[in-house]
């Protein structure tokens, strides 16, 4: 130890240099020294963090890739014995995937490991950040997570997007109970023709409070609905997910598509991270066929929205068979409205006629014909009397009897649209 002109005491040791005052006694500095020497040791030590972020795990981990490359430019991570690095393809888009890290990564000068993944608890999944590095870079930790959690809140992959509901695969962390986002395609479906009635109700009670939350919040109006739509095969109740899907896009809405009613559970917990949301199930009547009354009051409870009542999540589902749907699910305060979607009436078969005729049908077609018909049997009728007439080498050939003797014909051989379940 040494002293500088000023009576300093100066300490240096393997390249440290540490100055006390003047006239510290050497009690004081011996007990300096020692505090200084215990600090150093345990930021040496190793400290293990865990945080759980409220998001879809694969969302997590690109806003994670989103702030690791803002920040460093680049990843470095842990390469498995095979030398494969630890990262997986995460859809972003429809047709665009990104690779982003998944499990166990070094970042740059920093000691230590960070893993990432998916955690499940009492049904939720959440984004799993945990690490075990030295005490000093704690804070750098923490901050990276502050970031994600930030650039979940502005940039997430999911939020206002059109979605179907799939299942976690094994090799991702084994979420086998949970939920992976799939993005829909909104452009090139079938036409919808709805009688007006219909669509003016669907209109009223679905679109309207999609695209006016923000009015509808100041009304104090609750955006938090469930729509049943009834009606036999073919009337177009599968078409109306992606009208409400584009229009809930459109509005900054997250549009869930579910194809099995058993997990609507799952996917209300889901479009709580991402709402306001519409979750759109399809054949709610299929639950039966489990047979499982736990499963009909988990239904229930998610229709309910028993764990969220201010939650801003619309639920609409479609049925062909009401009457299978257990009374449980039904009560009132479930579904706010039931929607029959039944045949075309005579103004929807002509626009049928026009969207799939496109200008070849007679003018004295008999729309008495396609009165017991349902959109997808009119759209299969005209198209095979198109094709015979490219067979014969002409569409200006066509005329009134080919086109009763196809219909009679296919609507005695498919059988669709013919049964109105009230």
């Amino acid at each position: 130890m040494s002293a500088d002109r000023n009576g300093h005491r100066i300490f240096e040791q393997s390249g440290v240099v540490l100055t006390f005052p003047h006239g510290m006694e050497f009690d004081g500095l011996v007990a300096a020294l020692d505090t200084i020497r215990r600090q150093v040791g345990r930021d040496e030590e190793y400290v293990n963090l865990h945080e759980l972020i409220e998001a879809n795990p694969f969302d997590g981990a690109h806003a994670l890739m989103c702030v690791l490359q803002e920040q460093w430019g680049f990843i470095l991570q842990n390469p498995d014995e095979d030398g494969e690095a630890h990262s997986i393809g995460v859809e972003v888009g429809p047709g665009q995937t990104v690779q982003v890290p998944w499990g166990e990564m070094v970042l740059p000068g920093i000691d230590g490991t960070v893993e990432v993944g998916g955690f499940v608890r009492n049904s939720k999944v959440f984004f799993r950040m945990s690490a075990r590095v030295r005490r000093k870079y704690e804070n750098v930790v923490l901050e990276l997570v502050r970031k994600v959690k930030d650039k979940l809140a502005t940039s997430s992959v999911y939020r206002g997007k059109a979605l179907k509901i799939a299942k976690f695969t094994d090799r991702y962390d084994n979420l086998d109970s949970q939920m992976s986002p799939e993005f829909m395609g909104l452009a090139g479906n079938l036409p919808l023709v709805l009688n007006s009635d219909v669509e003016e109700a669907i209109d009223t009670c679905v679109t309207v409070p999609i695209a006016n939350v923000i009015k509808a919040r100041e009304l104090g109006l609750s955006v938090r609905r469930g729509v049943l739509l009834y009606g036999p095969y073919g009337t177009g109740k599968s078409l109306l997910a992606y009208k409400i899907a584009a229009e809930a896009v459109k509005s900054g809405w997250t549009f869930i598509y579910v194809m099995r009613a058993k997990e609507l559970a799952h996917a209300r917990s889901f479009a709580r991270q991402y709402q306001p949301a519409v979750i759109f199930v399809e054949d709610l009547d299929t639950v039966t066929e489990e047979r499982d009354q736990n499963l009909y009051e988990e239904i229930a409870r998610a229709l309910d929205g028993v764990d969220g009542k201010d939650d801003e999540i619309m639920i609409v589902a479609t049925t062909n068979r009401i009457r299978r749907i257990p009374e449980l699910l039904l009560r009132p305060g479930r579904f706010d409205l039931k929607i029959g979607i039944g045949l075309p009436d005579s103004e929807s078969v002509k626009k049928l006629l026009l969207i799939y005729g496109k200008g070849y049908l007679p003018e004295d077609i008999d729309l008495d014909i396609f009165s017991e018909m349902s959109p997808a049997v009119i759209r299969e009728v005209i198209e095979r009397i198109l094709l015979a007439a490219l067979k014969s080498g002409g569409l200006s050939t066509i005329h009134h009897d080919q086109v009763a003797a196809m219909a009679k014909r296919l609507n005695g051989e498919l059988e669709l649209g013919r049964h109105f379940e009230e």
